[in-house]
């Protein structure tokens, strides 16, 4: 029976023994029994088949990949790796589930004291009064020191400086200044002299007397 080689450009041939030096010659698998393999037929190692290259070498160059074996083939050891793996991976999820359920008790939290505040810092807009002569004489328990520290004149004083200064006419303001128009003569014309006496700064004095 005439043996000769198939793969790719090998040309050993049992008609020709100085061809067939150091060569053993493998069957190809049946085709009726197996025809995959029949279809990628040729050996990495010399003996032929083994187990971790069941496949022969293909003949186009291609890399050779070792044969996995099947899950139900596999050694215990690795099965118990993979079950480990999943164990591993249970463990973070739980802790992972644990450390959003803090971080959401954490914000709401964070939420409920925003709110507090808002609602304090409302609280304090509301009840606090801008400053004017009407505040200032009814703290002034001490023979009107507190209105001449402010003014450095006397409550007679400024009405009379008033008096002059609005004869004629009322000043102009501009009308986009409401919170200038809400104030009365009196109450400008005492932001006027804190200015001039004590040169509080224009932020100082917008606090003041609640205005821009």
């Amino acid at each position: 029976m005439v043996k000769t080689c198939s793969w790719g450009t090998c040309n050993s041939d049992s008609r020709f023994p100085e061809r067939i030096v150091d060569v053993r010659f493998i069957p190809f698998p049946k085709p009726k029994t197996n025809w995959e393999k029949c279809a990628r037929w040729h050996f990495v190692k010399p003996d032929g088949p083994t187990e971790e290259y069941p496949d022969p070498v293909p003949a186009d160059g291609s890399k050779v990949k070792k044969s996995r074996p099947h899950w139900r083939q596999r050694s215990p050891l690795s099965v118990l790796s993979v079950a480990a793996e999943l164990t591993d991976l249970q463990q973070r999820l739980v802790a992972c589930k644990e450390q959003l359920h803090q971080q959401k008790i954490l914000n709401e939290h964070l939420l409920a004291e925003n709110e507090s505040l808002k609602k304090i810092s409302a609280h304090t807009s509301s009840d606090f009064l801008p400053l004017s002569v009407d505040m200032i004489l009814k703290q002034d328990t001490e023979d009107k020191k507190l209105f001449e520290y402010y003014s450095s004149l006397k409550y007679d004083t400024l009405v009379k400086l008033l008096q002059f200064l609005t004869a004629e006419d009322t000043p102009k303001i501009q009308r986009k200044r409401k919170d200038i128009l809400s104030m009365t003569n009196e109450n400008q014309l005492l932001l006027t002299l804190i200015r001039l006496r004590h040169n509080f700064g224009l932020k100082d004095l917008a606090f003041r007397f609640c205005i821009s």
